[in-house]
């Protein structure tokens, strides 16, 4: 083994440059925390992977700015079918069930995730370390010892105060850390194909089959006839071939279709594995490296690039001394259950694809278009496969200081919805009035508060300018245009959806997810705030 050279510092090391580290190192940069990223591949991968990018994910990658760039490079899908022996079952239109301003799944190659990922986070003059990978890693009380190795033997010891390992499934810093990583592999083998399809099928819907105890999914890509299918396999043949592809089509009543062109066939099998904690002293976990589970429903990429927000954000604001860091705790508590739910649900998706008994498949087909008969069980299954009803109500960072409300507003720990508000004669959107790094304090007047509430809101607001400074921005809003602030919202939409149609504020944090949510009494805001920011000239 090389002599490793004298050690070299870094704020944060990032080991993976996958869609989960490349968004870790982008937020961390765009918050103005230096990191190094590493990977032991040479270059990114030119092939398509993770197709689905739901909503929840472009509203964060929004943040980049490179969401649009996305969309623009994608397929948007409208619509979902499923069927069974060539009967459908259920059909959800999309767009009416997502409440986000992208309502719609992008089918978009993650290649071309990766690579917007990349360009930005070169402009924050970051450079992925190429050819490099991590070969030990030791705690040191206040700092982590991390060894690397890049491809020409040489070795550099690395100093860091904070280490995230997102690389992947064979994750080195778990093993690093010996941590387990529990759960199991289905016995069956599965296939992707990325080919040139004729077939007769929309090209803003996505086709799931289930055939004779197997499964056939088929997903339209931007390109006129290109489509990627999934699906099971019966033989054990090394190389999946053409003839493979054409009799997955045959299987769910599409013989007829053409198929031509492959530019990927790949085999795998599905691993449903987790770790039981995300987090080990100075070394955190994200994505793969924590959790992989069955790619129904396309939860992977998603659930990972979500994991590295919720970290960054928090991560950055510690290491600048803008909270304290027991704000890091709050990482595991938050992304565990998702994670663990993921895989649970995922699991049984897969087990119910694959059912072989004929009267099994028989009461699950009679079953499934009951369950999603109803408007709010599809709207509880599509927000679900968006990622856009995943909440932190049980976070150890949220508070809800009103009573327990049964109307179905928003509470603390749930994502910030969009919403429109009028802003000087202006239509704006409530998400821009966000804090682009920081918390954003929304303060609402309420139908009734009069000048009194008000002129406190806006007391309220002075001070907290005062103790926070440019952590924390503070926006009043108005119930309709007779009131004297600046932001109005007409008819009290906002202030209803809020639950706060007497007055309020919501503590918004800078993922849109709400720390806080108090009613008319502003002095309750300080009695929480103090726990999770560190007021300015004390950091």
């Amino acid at each position: 083994m090389a002599e490793a050279v004298s050690a070299h510092v870094t704020e944060v090391l990032v080991v993976g440059a996958g869609p989960t580290g490349l968004t870790l190192a982008n937020e961390l940069a765009r918050q103005g925390v230096h990191c190094r990223i590493i990977d032991r591949a040479l270059a990114p991968s030119i092939h398509s992977k993770a197709l689905g990018v739901v909503p929840r994910t472009l509203e964060i990658l929004e943040k980049f700015g490179i969401s649009q760039s996305l969309v623009d490079q994608g397929n948007k899908v409208r619509g979902v079918n499923l069927y069974s022996r060539e009967k459908r079952l259920v059909h959800l239109e999309l767009a009416p069930l997502f409440h986000s301003e992208y309502p719609f799944l992008l089918i978009v190659p993650q290649s071309v995730t990766e690579i917007a990922l990349l360009e930005r986070l070169a402009r924050w003059g970051v450079k992925v370390e190429r050819g490099v990978e991590l070969v030990a890693l030791a705690a040191k009380g206040e700092h982590v010892e991390a060894t690397l190795r890049s491809g020409n033997g040489k070795e550099e010891r690395v100093i860091a105060n904070w280490v995230i390992g997102c690389d992947g499934a064979h994750s080195t810093v778990r093993h690093q850390l010996g941590m387990s990583f529990d759960g199991s592999a289905f016995a069956r083998r599965f296939a992707l194909a990325d080919v040139g399809l004729d077939v007769d099928l929309p090209r803003d819907e996505l086709n799931a089959f289930w055939v004779q105890g197997g499964f056939v999914g088929i997903f339209p890509m931007r390109e006129e006839s290109r489509y990627r299918l999934v699906f099971d396999l019966p033989s054990a043949e090394e190389e999946v071939t053409l003839s493979e592809v054409e009799h997955a089509l045959a299987r769910c009543g599409l013989g007829r279709a053409r198929v031509f062109e492959p530019t990927w066939l790949s085999r795998f099998s599905i691993n449903q594995r987790k770790t039981k904690h995300y987090r080990q002293g100075r070394v955190f976990l994200a994505g793969d490296a924590a959790h992989i589970h069955s790619p129904i429903g396309g939860q992977g990429m998603n659930t990972g690039i979500q994991d590295a927000f919720n970290l960054a954000w928090k991560l950055a604001m510690v290491v600048k001394k803008e909270a304290p860091v027991s704000l890091l705790d709050s990482y595991e508590a938050e992304r565990e259950p998702i994670g663990k739910r993921i895989v649970q649900l995922t699991a049984l998706a897969t087990r119910a694809m694959l059912v072989q008994n004929p009267v099994a498949r028989g009461i699950r087909d009679r079953l499934v278009p009951l369950a999603a008969a109803s408007q709010k069980r599809q709207e509880k299954m599509a927000n679900g496969l968006a990622q856009l009803s995943h909440s932190y109500r049980n976070s150890p960072i949220v508070r809800d200081r009103r009573p327990d409300r049964s109307d179905g507003s928003l509470r603390a720990g749930d994502r910030l919805p969009a919403g429109w508000l009028n802003a000087n004669g202006v239509q704006v959107r409530l998400w821009d009035l966000l804090h682009d790094t920081g918390y954003t304090l929304l303060l609402f007047a309420g139908n009734q508060s009069g000048d009194v509430l008000e002129k406190q809101w806006v007391e309220l607001e002075r001070n907290i300018v005062d103790c926070y400074g440019d952590k924390v921005r503070v926006q009043v809003i108005g119930w309709d245009g007779s009131s004297s602030c600046t932001v109005h919202d007409g008819g009290g939409v906002i202030h209803a959806m809020a639950g706060l149609e007497q007055g309020g504020a919501l503590l918004i944090r800078p993922d849109g997810h709400i720390a806080l949510a108090v009613g008319p009494s502003p002095e309750r805001v300080w009695d929480d705030m103090e726990q999770w920011l560190v007021p300015t000239g004390m950091e």
